[in-house]
């Protein structure tokens, strides 16, 4: 929440290139639209570049028993967060007409739709998986008929209902069905280990793909971009550091996890890179700005990180 604070605050009054702001208006709809959308994006944590290090070190303690489980709260709760905020930057910028239900309820069907199918296809993937969990190769199978599932319905439903502007979260979706799995399934280790045998294709792809979206000729175009991405990952690493340390306070946590909990929380990548995928969806004309600016902050925070 600190996080999401931060940047939104910070970024609230820099100027922006056009067409998010024309000429300097701090409350215009674009804008904001703008501070929700990077906002929300700041919240997700990448944990990979700290576990590499806990394992080169092989550290063990109060604060490396804190960092997966935070971490993974902090994408879960980020992603519902982007989803609703995703959801008014749309309405905020949208030149269609849209009924005053739709406007209202539209974040919460998104999201909690998202939620709900997600669950009930993890809720069947558990009970298949518990039939099958002997033989590896039937649960691979099993697992990626689910994800395309997943990802089948979202698109239907995406089609069905384009024309009220709805748009149900593959991302979401395939989050839920992971965790149901991992909290109904007797054995849950098993299905992702299953799994991860061949992620790794998907991975270099995924992030050659995503690397590819950084064009440093538009921040040659306008100085403006580079100020608002340094001030972005600023925010965003204030808003962590010290977002973890009043949470560590206020738990009444070891002194090491508030000193190094935020630090830990810093590195940033697969998730928001996933989120990047639905902003140049649903907000194109916003896209070609906040893939910069979110690439280049995964770029300093995974190398200083």
């Amino acid at each position: 929440m600190f996080a999401i604070l931060a940047v939104f605050v910070i970024l609230f009054f820099i100027p922006k290139p056009e067409p998010i702001m024309v000429g300097y208006q701090p409350f215009s709809k674009g804008n904001i639209a703008f501070g929700l959308i990077l906002a929300s994006m700041s919240a997700a944590t990448a944990p990979a570049a700290t576990l590499m290090v806990m394992r080169q070190y092989r550290a063990y303690g109060p604060v490396t028993k804190t960092i997966l489980p935070v971490t993974a709260l902090d994408d879960i709760y980020g992603i519902v967060i982007f989803g609703f905020f995703i959801s008014i930057a749309q309405m905020l910028v949208s030149t269609t007409y849209m009924p005053i239900w739709l406007i209202i309820t539209k974040p919460f069907i998104e999201v909690f739709g998202s939620l709900l199918i997600g669950g009930l296809i993890g809720f069947i993937l558990s009970k298949v998986i518990d039939r099958f969990d002997k033989v590896r190769d039937d649960m691979q199978v099993i697992s990626v008929i689910a994800i395309l599932l997943g990802i089948g319905v979202s698109v239907l439903i995406n089609n069905t209902f384009k024309d009220y502007n709805l748009g149900i979260s593959s991302l979401l979706i395939n989050i839920m069905i992971g965790t149901t799995v991992a909290n109904l399934v007797k054995k849950p280790s098993n299905t992702f280990n299953s799994v991860n045998d061949f992620t790794t294709p998907f991975y270099v792809i995924f992030f050659t793909l995503a690397g590819a979206s950084l064009n440093l000729g538009i921040i040659k175009n306008s100085i403006l971009i580079l100020i608002l991405a340094v001030a972005y990952i600023f925010a965003r690493g204030f808003g962590k550091i010290s977002g973890a340390f009043v949470g560590a306070h206020v738990a009444k946590a070891d002194d090491n996890v508030k000193k190094y909990l935020g630090l830990a929380l810093l590195p940033q990548g697969g998730v928001s890179l996933g989120l990047l995928v639905i902003v140049n969806k649903q907000m194109m004309d916003f896209y070609p700005l906040i893939s910069t600016i979110i690439m280049l902050s995964i770029l300093v925070y995974e190398t200083t990180g």
